[in-house]
């Protein structure tokens, strides 16, 4: 029996025909036959249940399905914090401005970020991902401050930006031969400049912001080779995917390297 991620959503289960195991597998939440891919699929919500009927049957379990659940039970804490901030919580140093609009899961994931400063977030889109990692950047002193993006959100990082930190000197890079200001506290590029950018490479970066980092999936590409050292070389390197997990579990193995995490696996 095989047991490993579908998609970000879907956990398949494999197993030669048993009319035993079919019985069982039945029996598990929202489990369905896919004809097509001659396997049973369950809702990754139900990995948990997935897991133990697998150790069970003496299944093969994708290790990448631990990580599932642990942003799982992640996602469940957050969606469960009160209004009130915990009465022993550091208080984040912020200015009034940005403080006074946090919702707590905001401050829950800006105290992440700080404690861990090698780190992934991954909530879902619209619940304020830019705003956390610019309020994380700003509590740290994390300056000069390299934000990477997608060529469409970059007037989106120059508005949030300017919105919430509008003390701090921002520059958007939109072409390749515009030279990194050495009075900017934050850079806003695109990956396809900055990969090709010297300037950008070449600087010396406190902290490095990836937005959409699952564009940074690919070790192999011109784009991974170019841009990982400069994600590893930050001492703050925070990377934001809503969808960090697109296809594949491998997809994580780069951003994992990039935080530094497979670091002891060699």
């Amino acid at each position: 029996m095989d047991i490993r991620i579908a998609n970000s959503t879907t956990l398949s289960i494999s197993f030669p025909y048993d009319a035993d195991l079919v019985a069982a597998v039945k029996k598990l939440p929202g489990a369905r036959w896919n004809s097509d891919r001659r396997c049973w699929t369950v809702p990754a919500a139900h990995a948990q249940a997935v897991i133990a009927f697998g150790a069970k049957h003496d299944a093969h379990i994708d290790p990448a399905i631990d990580l599932l659940i642990a942003a799982q039970a992640q996602a469940v804490a957050a969606s469960t914090a009160t209004d009130a901030p915990a009465a022993d919580a550091a208080p984040l140093e912020l200015p009034a401005s940005i403080a006074d609009a946090l919702r707590p899961y905001q401050r829950a994931g800006i105290t992440y970020l700080l404690e861990h400063r090698r780190a992934m977030q991954a909530d879902e889109m619209g619940l304020g991902k830019t705003l956390q990692a610019l309020a994380a950047c700003e509590a740290a002193g994390g300056y000069p401050a390299l934000v990477l993006a997608p060529a469409s959100l970059l007037r989106n990082w120059g508005n949030e930006a300017g919105r919430w930190l509008p003390h701090r000197k921002v520059q958007i890079i939109t072409k390749g031969k515009t030279a990194v200001d050495p009075a900017a506290e934050i850079v806003i590029v695109s990956y396809d400049v900055a990969k090709g950018h010297d300037g950008v490479k070449s600087a010396s970066w406190a902290t490095v912001i990836a937005d959409e980092s699952h564009a940074l999936k690919s070790g192999k590409s011109a784009r991974g080779k170019a841009l990982a050292p400069v994600v590893s070389g930050a001492k703050n390197r925070w990377l934001l995917s809503g969808t960090p997990l697109k296809n594949r579990p491998a997809d994580l193995i780069e951003p994992l390297r990039m935080l530094g995490h497979l670091d002891s696996l060699g």
